[in-house]
Order: structure tokens, then sequence, then C-alpha cells
């Protein structure tokens, strides 16, 4: 019972070790959590520290804990590698979704729409070439709500159809695996 209690305190939003599951927002992987991906206070390391035990001594034990954790957690625990498109589509499905629609876009007017589509939910800035064009730039939010560039000056590197580097969707994809991966 006392296991119970601790696990339950630790999917709990009263700590902030984990966080449910991004794509739990399209009903897939409900009740499954991740590692907050922001940076962490020294309490926050400390809890941390105090999981890594947790875990190793039920380990060691044969205790099962009642933790319920995504795939993507236990392949980083045990040093399997991941599957950038696999485990980003079983961690947050909506920025898989813009990936994939991203590796999609056939011509400037659909990249337009979609650039509108993202601008509107994260109020990025027009274009400074026509003001009445949404504008897209080579960054990317985390689920902290943190924007990061995802190459060296990316705020500032408008995308367009002809201007994306040829990598940029394979780095977005990284990226958005990597920020929730990153205390594994």
């Amino acid at each position: 019972h006392f296991l119970w209690q601790v696990c339950k305190e630790l999917q709990s939003s009263a700590l902030s070790l984990l966080l449910p599951c991004p794509s739990a927002a399209a009903n897939r992987n409900k009740g499954k959590y991740i590692l907050t991906p922001c940076p962490i206070s020294y309490a926050e390391e400390q809890l941390l520290h105090f999981f890594g035990q947790l875990l190793g001594i039920a380990i060691r034990a044969d205790v099962p804990l009642p933790l319920d954790l995504l795939g993507s957690f236990w392949k980083g625990l045990v040093g399997q590698p991941l599957d950038p498109e696999q485990d980003l589509q079983e961690a947050d499905v909506l920025t898989y979704n813009y990936v994939k629609k991203f590796e999609n876009v056939t011509d400037e007017s659909e990249l337009e729409a979609l650039c509108a589509e993202i601008s509107s939910q994260h109020h990025s800035g027009e274009s400074p070439d026509s003001p009445s064009r949404p504008c897209c730039s080579f960054t990317y939010f985390t689920m902290a709500g943190e924007e990061v560039e995802l190459c060296q000056g990316g705020h500032g590197l408008i995308v367009g159809y002809r201007a994306a580097p040829k990598d940029c969707t394979f780095m977005w994809c990284n990226f958005a695996l990597e920020s929730w991966l990153q205390l594994i």
C-alpha cells in the first residue's frame, strides 16, 4: 500500500516530475506519463534522484510499481534506441501530425495554410515581406511552452517553400522527441 501511494503521488500534479502524456488530448495513451521536459530546480533534481532510487530498489527486489510510464521512458532507461517517428507519435500525436503535414506540403499555398494554422495556435508573427501573411520560423514550442530555436538563428529564419533546409523536418521531429526525453 505504501509504494502504491508513493507512485500515485509521483504521478499527481502535486509534484512536477511526471506529466500526463500529451497524446492523451487526442485520446491516445490516456493515463500514461512522461518525465516533465523542462529545466529542473535543485529540489526537482533531488526528486528525480529519489525516483531513480525507487526504480532501482523495486527492480532489484522484484517489486512491481504501479507506474504507467510511456514505453519510450523504459527504452531510454534500458538503453534501447528510440525510434523518432514511432516514439514521437506515441508521446505527442499532435506534433507528429504537424511533422507529417510539413513533409507532405506540395506547394507554397499549402505551406502558407499550415503556417497560418500554427501561427494561430502560438501567436507567431507576420511575414516581414507581406504583413498579411502568417509567419513561421525555425523554432519549436516545448511542452513547457518555451520557444526553442531548431537551428542557430532559427527565430529570425522564416519558413518558405524553397527556403527550408533539407533536414528541417528531421530536426524538428528529433527535437520534439528529445525535448521530453532529455531527463532520461
